[in-house]
């Protein structure tokens, strides 16, 4: 608690962020505690329940892809590996499952209510308008190989997890004394004067010949070479494949006559919900809707827009739905009669009023409707069954001791051949390798294969990759010649730098001998300003980070230097100016009560699950993970 309370000045954005990704683990967070592994590496054992790497990996990678959806920048295990994230994520990933093992272990599981509606308000199952959108559900089953009811299970789970910590962190509050105390030092003011110079003011001699060439003697390591290998592959994709493959139109009806059943779609119908958070406005509403003449299918959910809005309550427009798209009670009321509005309904989001404008009747997809879904899956089947025959003749030559060429000739596939791959599967110039599976594995694979080796993969996509390693070229020195820009640039630094250090130095040393900073400004071509009060949060001067700090734990009157990309200061700190909240909170003061009690709450919480880790015997192998 106290360290959160040292660390929460300098660390707020860090922990907001923190927060963010803590709620994206909230309902995907243990994507395949349910499965079994298919891995023989255990990273982490729960009481009986072993966590295997390649399950453990592939929740990972899942978890990524969700995250990867709202950000701007690319995400990968290998980035957040270079950012130094992975190992707070990982731990964060075990953390929900091991909370979620101690749900089941206490038996505090959620209602089935609960569990739908936490569903349906799923921002990721959602489409554009904010509506929950079942085809999206079924996409999610899909990728997560999971069942309706595997998924239900598992977002139990994770409720039951986010009460457990709610319930936790409800029972604690700060002493306004407390805060009050820290919030004395957070929001205290500070006001300066100031000579602000440009770095151009700044100036040092270029480096020599000689001094380059002593640097480059000196620090070898600075110039090493990354270790590269020269590889050969061949690649088969079974989409490309299947892409290729003729499929006859006779093929394709026997196929739609076969899966006949699967392409017969339920009765639909447009629906507008009206939810309301009492009885009596859903009922004024209801009547309100009754009252229209029946619009159009355009007006229609404008004019149950007004009148929930009259009432207080929020619209769905639902669209075109099925009765298993709806919770049961509202399924029951909106498929019982014809079009027209239904009366108030009571459950799990509130009460519901449901408008019905249209009726499709059940109907079988025609032919046409499905036959590109048919090609492509007779040509995926048709693909994987010649990928297969093609890989089990490819194994076969590879164990006699054929080539790659000879394996080129059988497969009829292209040797692609790359001069220089590093462990990151970057060419020499740092950039992306084009037609590269750039993954853990294949680069795994790599470097963990001897020259003139043959290794295949299956990956994840399909591809079958056959690889050959055909030199390894170590790390090395680069040539001075090469790096001589480099040097001559990092010793102008270097030089500027002391530079700018003296001239500070000789500023703040004529300041304390009786110069007056408008002096020195004068002297050095620059002017004197003054600031306004800031606080150590707010920063309009835009000053250096470590001139801020040294502000803030300064005495009046004392002089400060700093510098930054673009310029020299000179500071005087004029006045202190004391915070101290009145009867009505300030914003930043209500705020900073928040932060706080939400730090004690996480540290409170994070003693409990490490209560929780020993109660169900919980051991993590920290290798497994590093080496993911």
């Amino acid at each position: 608690m106290l360290q959160a309370i040292r660390n929460h000045t300098t660390g707020l954005l860090a922990r907001l962020l923190f927060v963010l990704l803590i709620a994206s683990f909230a309902i995907w967070g243990i994507a395949d505690i349910i499965r079994s592994g298919f891995g023989q590496v255990t990273v982490a054992r729960i009481g009986s329940k072993s966590i295997h790497l390649s399950e453990f990996r592939q929740s990972l990678e899942l978890e990524i892809s969700r995250l990867q959806a709202s950000s701007p920048q690319p995400i990968s295990i290998q980035i957040l590996k270079n950012q130094n994230a992975l190992g707070y994520v990982t731990d964060m990933l075990l953390t929900r499952q091991i909370m979620a093992a101690y749900t089941q272990h206490a038996g505090i599981l959620p209602d089935p209510a609960s569990v739908a509606l936490t569903i349906v308000q799923e921002p990721i199952l959602r489409d554009a308008n904010g509506q929950f959108d079942p085809s999206k559900l079924t996409s999610v089953l899909s990728r997560l190989r999971l069942t309706e009811q595997d998924y239900a299970d598992q977002v139990g789970l994770n409720l039951a997890v986010t009460r457990l910590n709610q319930a936790v962190g409800s029972l604690l509050q700060l002493p306004d004394s407390l805060v009050r105390t820290i919030a004395a030092t957070s929001f205290q003011q500070r006001k300066i004067e100031y000579v602000r110079l440009p770095i151009s003011a700044v100036k040092a001699a270029a480096p020599t010949e000689a001094e380059m060439q002593q640097f480059y003697q000196q620090n070898p390591n600075f110039f090493l070479e990354r270790d590269y290998r020269a590889i050969s592959m061949i690649k088969i994709n079974s989409q490309a494949v299947a892409s290729q493959l003729p499929v006859s139109e006779e093929a394709i009806a026997a196929a739609y006559q076969q899966q006949l059943a699967s392409f017969k779609v339920p009765e639909q119908r447009t629906v507008v919900q009206l939810l309301f958070a009492d009885a009596a406005k859903a009922k004024q509403a209801y009547e309100d809707l009754k009252a229209q003449k029946s619009p159009s299918a355009e007006v229609a959910p404008k004019i149950a827009q007004k009148i929930a809005q009259d009432h207080g309550g929020k619209v769905n427009d639902l669209g075109r739905v099925s009765a298993q798209d709806l919770l049961p009670q509202l399924a029951d009321a909106a498929f019982k009669d014809g079009v027209g509005v239904r009366a108030p309904i009571e459950s799990p989001m509130g009460w519901v009023v449901l408008s019905v404008q249209s009726i499709a009747p059940p109907r079988t997809q025609e032919l046409k409707e499905v036959r590109q879904q048919l090609r492509d899956g007779i040509a995926a089947r048709d693909a994987a069954r010649m990928i297969s025959e093609l890989q089990t003749r490819i194994e076969d030559t590879l164990a006699g001791g054929g080539s790659l060429e000879e394996v080129a000739k059988l497969s009829a596939q292209p040797i692609v051949r790359l001069a220089k791959v590093d462990r990151w599967g970057k060419d020499d110039r740092s950039q992306d390798i084009a037609n590269f599976p750039n993954t853990d594995r294949v680069r795994d694979a790599i470097y963990s294969t001897t020259v003139g080796q043959i290794t295949n993969l299956t990956l994840d996509d399909g591809t079958f990759l056959v690889m050959r390693v055909d030199q390894e070229i170590p790390t090395s020195t680069r040539p001075y010649a090469k790096v001589r820009d480099e040097i001559a640039q990092l010793l102008t630094k270097q030089k500027l730098q002391t530079a700018a250090d003296t001239k500070l130095q000789s500023l703040l040393t004529q300041a304390r001998a009786g110069s007056t900073l408008n002096q020195l400004a004068s002297a050095e071509g620059g002017i004197l300003n003054s600031s306004n009060f800031f606080t150590q949060q707010d920063n309009p001067l835009e000053l250096p980070p470590e001139l801020v700090m040294g502000l803030f734990n300064a005495a009046n009157q004392e002089l400060l230097t700093g510098q930054d990309q673009k310029s020299l200061w000179l500071v005087r700190l004029t006045d202190i100016r004391e915070f101290t909240p009145d009867d009505q909170p300030s914003p930043t003061y209500k705020q900073l009560t928040e932060q706080l009690t939400t730090s004690l709450q996480k540290d409170v919480t994070d003693a409990l699950q490490q209560d929780i880790r020993k109660t169900l015997g919980v051991t993590i192998n920290d290798a497994a993970l590093i080496n993911m």
